[in-house]
């Protein structure tokens, strides 16, 4: 084998690694290009998710009766402190009505400080305690740990 055989065979074997690390490269680029695709589809699709699940929740009104006293609100306004009680509870799926002809939620709490508690979250700024009796008080924050 003369040094002009080894040398051709060199070139042939360079050139077709060449080609192997172009098309190499050229996969690289389609797979990232398809990744790309991938991750703003699923973006969208969060989106949408994101979107549908709120207008489900905007505008569902959510029956509560506290302690034999009824009242009503937006599920949006339950869920709009992360964690809560009712957070948890909603998100669950585990939480049904307990008299489903009315699809009320029976919580059985004092209905005296219910209304402070469901106005803190409406408007999403803490309970004023300024015009509760120290009975009154010590039951908003039994109920705000419950």
């Amino acid at each position: 084998m003369g040094p002009m055989i080894f040398s051709e065979e060199w070139k042939q074997t360079s050139e077709a690694f060449s080609t192997f690390l172009s098309s190499l490269d050229n996969i690289r680029h389609s797979v990232q290009q398809k990744q790309t695709e991938f991750d703003e589809h699923c973006a969208a699709l969060n989106k949408k998710i994101e979107e549908t699940h709120k207008q489900s929740t905007d505008h569902k009104i959510v029956k509560l009766n506290i302690g034999g006293q009824k009242f009503q609100t937006s599920q949006e306004t339950l869920l709009s402190v992360h964690e809560s009680f009712f957070w948890c509870m909603l998100h669950s799926g585990d939480w049904k009505p307990d008299d489903e002809e009315h699809g009320e939620y029976f919580i059985d709490r004092s209905p005296t400080v219910f209304p402070l508690i469901l106005e803190s979250l409406r408007q999403q700024k803490p309970v004023s305690t300024e015009h509760l009796s120290n009975f009154e008080e010590d039951m908003l924050n039994n109920d705000l740990d419950f």
